[in-house]
């Protein structure tokens, strides 16, 4: 993942070169410029996307060349819609109605001819470093949710245990008109984990009742199972009994006649 997307017009590279290499040096933070973050035979568009949606800032250099150009246009409303950080630094004037809305109504860091390029660097330095962390948390889920999306939403990329919960607390945490706030595919993978997580936890709990139900059969079973075993000795001893008084009972009969005593 980079920290910063530099969106500009390849007219002005000499100034947007000398941009990035100063706020490389400032902070060590990786840049991601077109010129160098593709590769040779790499789809342009996609590669565009994805390193929009792993960006932590969205940096647009405001020049007339950039705002007349259809790439530039196409990566501003992207960003937009991954709701990224956007911060505008204004190298050329340009008429307002030129401008898109999401550069239009944010406050922009000079770096004009007659601005002091030092200036105006400690103040992109110190944006870049605003609420970086929840800048970093944006990244991380929204790339996660991307990828969920992307697979045809397969369970097996919905979050669980702390992963979930640190999710739902970022959400929870982070309103709506935060800069940058939740998208609504976030929000829609935090609630398809919740919910997978949840017929989970019911299944488990079925599971668990069920093997209990069968410990609890197989355990009269084998009360009743015993009772009957104990009962068949129980029948089988008096059948002996029986059998050997009748036999005493014939043998005295037998001997009465001859000897009454022995009888």
């Amino acid at each position: 993942m980079a920290d910063i997307f530099v969106s500009y017009s390849r007219r002005d590279a000499e100034f947007v070169h000398r941009l990035t290499d100063a706020v490389t040096s400032s902070g060590k933070r990786d840049v991601w410029l077109d010129t160098e973050g593709i590769q040779d035979g790499e789809v342009f568009p996609v590669a565009i996307k994805r390193a929009i949606e792993q960006s932590h800032t969205f940096l647009f250099v405001i020049t007339p060349n950039a705002v007349h150009s259809a790439y530039c246009e196409n990566e501003v409303e992207y960003a937009r819609q991954m709701q990224k950080r956007i911060l505008p630094v204004l190298r050329e004037t340009v008429p307002d109605a030129e401008l898109p809305v999401e550069i239009r109504d944010r406050n922009w860091i000079p770096f004009t001819e007659d601005a002091d390029f030092e200036e105006g660097l400690a103040r992109l330095v110190t944006a870049l470093d605003t609420d970086l962390e929840a800048t970093k948390a944006h990244t991380h889920w929204l790339v996660k949710a991307l990828e969920w999306d992307s697979e045809h939403r397969d369970s097996s990329f919905l979050l669980r245990g702390s992963e979930l919960k640190a999710a739902e607390a970022w959400l929870v945490a982070t309103p709506e008109h935060a800069r940058p706030a939740p998208t609504p595919l976030q929000r829609e993978y935090a609630l398809a984990s919740r919910n997978a997580a949840a017929r989970r936890q019911r299944m488990l709990m079925i599971g668990s009742v069920a093997v209990a139900t069968l410990a609890v059969g197989l355990l009269i079973f084998a009360l009743i199972s015993r009772g009957q075993a104990i009962s068949s000795r129980q029948t089988a001893v008096l059948e002996r009994i029986g059998a050997r008084s009748e036999a005493l009972a014939a043998e005295s009969q037998a001997q009465l006649p001859n000897d009454p005593e022995i009888s």
